[in-house]
């Protein structure tokens, strides 16, 4: 290809050193492969650490939001559970996001959510401004959830 180097069968650049020495490839460019491909599994392995997390932040937080905003035990049992209701239903919606769109392209649409949802509970005023901000979270959980084992499953290939 040039003085620098050539393209193998595999489509894989090989410089003069590495041809000369019959080495398959550079490496540096393994070791680079490599750290990457551990860094994407870290951040959609987050996704699936989400779901949990989230159950227990919301477990020790209900005590001051139910002061806060006087919550009765009812709207207590609706902020923490509505969470895990729209994760459910995101996450039946997923597959179809996940064939039509693609695995990462979901996953940011997950992270908007997650972003969106945080906005919302952080500036939330009354008990609806909690529901749509747990509603929020749950839609990015259910996807994230979803599509996390999966993106790092075809990643992994």
């Amino acid at each position: 290809m040039n003085d620098d180097g050539d393209i193998n069968a595999y489509g894989i650049f090989q410089d003069n050193d590495d041809l000369a020495s019959g080495r398959s490839g550079g490496e540096g460019r393994v070791k680079q492969v490599k750290f990457k491909m551990k860094l994407l599994t870290y951040m959609a392995g987050i996704g699936g650490f989400l779901f949990g997390y989230d159950t227990g932040v919301i477990s020790g937080a209900m005590l001051p939001i139910r002061d806060y905003f006087n919550l009765s035990n009812e709207k207590e049992e609706i902020i923490v559970s509505c969470t895990v209701l729209s994760a459910f239903l995101a996450s039946l919606v997923g597959g179809s996001l996940n064939s039509t769109y693609g695995r990462r392209l979901t996953l940011l649409l997950a992270a908007g959510f997650f972003v969106f949802g945080s906005l919302i509970l952080g500036l939330a005023w009354d008990f609806w401004s909690l529901f749509l901000g747990r509603l929020t979270l749950g839609v990015g959980i259910g996807l994230a959830s979803l599509t996390s084992p999966l993106y790092i499953a075809e990643v992994a290939l």
